[in-house]
């Protein structure tokens, strides 16, 4: 194991342990899919630092959006959040909606 990836998985686990106190503030059903998702996609992507220094230029183009790894993790987390809450405001809508025929 290198030295970097030893350090890597310092890092994620001080990370996570830190997470892990706030973790019942940062899940709901709107924002817990895209933490999850990006989480998810980090951990597959894992993207380098010299991602990270050339945003400002890969932002400029679609190309470059699409293949930076950073960008792309940020893509997944936008993406899921807006999918489950437009999920949770149809299933409760539906939810009240039942509600309503059961009640008249």
């Amino acid at each position: 194991m290198s030295l970097v990836c030893a350090a890597q998985r310092a890092w994620c686990c001080a990370a996570w342990r830190e997470q892990r106190d706030r973790l019942p503030l940062l899940l709901s059903r709107t924002k817990g899919a895209g933490h999850g998702a990006g989480f998810l996609c980090w951990c597959r992507l894992r993207p380098a630092a010299r991602r990270v220094f050339s945003l400002s230029e890969d932002v400029l183009s679609v190309k470059g959006f699409w293949y930076n790894k950073v960008t792309r993790i940020l893509l997944v987390v936008t993406l899921s959040n807006i999918g489950a809450s437009f999920g949770t405001f149809i299933g409760g809508a539906d939810i009240v909606r039942r509600l309503f025929e059961n009640l008249g």
